[in-house]
């Protein structure tokens, strides 16, 4: 049961966490540190889940869940940062 409900709780924060990529992507203009705020927290609770899972090493599909967490909340951080050639320009 536990297992159960370590995946469950894997798929929901990676839907939290793809919804909020989206919103990102979709202004991708407003770079704002509300976002940044909330990726960067959600990388380093999913990096702390996936060493708790390496430590405790019971269950893989849970681990494998909260290391594509944490793949796609750090992709969303990258995001929040405007492009290189655009930092100097004006809007």
């Amino acid at each position: 049961m536990l297992k159960a409900l370590e995946i469950f709780m894997g798929i929901f924060f990676n839907a939290a966490i793809f919804a909020e990529m989206t919103s990102i992507i979709g202004s991708i203009g407003n770079n704002s540190v509300k976002s940044r705020f909330i990726t960067l927290t959600f990388a380093t609770g999913f990096l702390l889940a996936v060493i708790y899972q390496c430590v405790k090493g019971a269950n893989i599909i849970a681990l494998i869940l909260f290391a594509l967490g944490f793949m796609i909340s750090y992709a969303s951080f990258i995001f929040t940062f405007p492009e290189k050639g655009k930092r100097r320009e004006k809007y």
